[in-house]
């Protein structure tokens, strides 16, 4: 099962502009270009690639662990990849060849979380990228609460009572 939390505004009315949003953000704050080539990390269905790539035009490369997504994708990208402008793959992310300075953005989003290195994820991005390339991550991030005793109590499994 896959979930999508993605970017909220006062605005959004539904699921879908949520997923359009959070598209929206990245190509925003990456300063994707037409001419740009992107590695998307942990695709998932490629959703975002392929969107992503129709509105803005730019060629993508996204990975995903899962071959399931791997069927879904194609269905996907035949439906709505109208310029041939994805490529996709079933490779593990800290096992993947792509040759160095190969990519000039790379993004992931959801899916940093689940590297079991993620030194090793993030080495292996900045060889990929070209140089003054760009890594954008939208994930989820555990904070430390400020207050001492939730963080015990949390750790240590016991309810807070609330």
């Amino acid at each position: 099962m896959a979930l999508h939390y993605g970017y909220w505004d006062e605005h959004t009315l539904n699921h879908r502009q949520v997923l359009w949003n959070t598209n929206y953000q990245i190509a925003k704050h990456a300063q994707i270009k037409k001419s740009d080539y992107i590695l998307d990390v942990g695709c998932g269905v490629g959703g975002t690639s392929i969107f992503l790539a129709n509105q803005i035009g730019y060629k993508a490369h996204g990975i995903t662990l899962s071959p399931t997504q791997v069927e879904q994708i194609k269905d996907y990208k035949k439906e709505l990849d109208k310029n041939n402008r994805t490529e996709f793959s079933l490779p593990n992310f800290c096992k993947t060849n792509f040759s160095d300075h190969t990519f000039d953005v790379a993004f992931a989003m959801e899916s940093a979380m689940h590297a079991e290195v993620k030194e090793e994820l993030l080495e292996k991005v900045f060889r990929f990228l070209k140089p003054g390339g760009r890594l954008h991550i939208a994930d989820y991030f555990l904070r430390h609460s400020k207050n001492i005793k939730e963080v015990y109590y949390l750790k240590n499994g016991q309810s807070l009572g609330l």
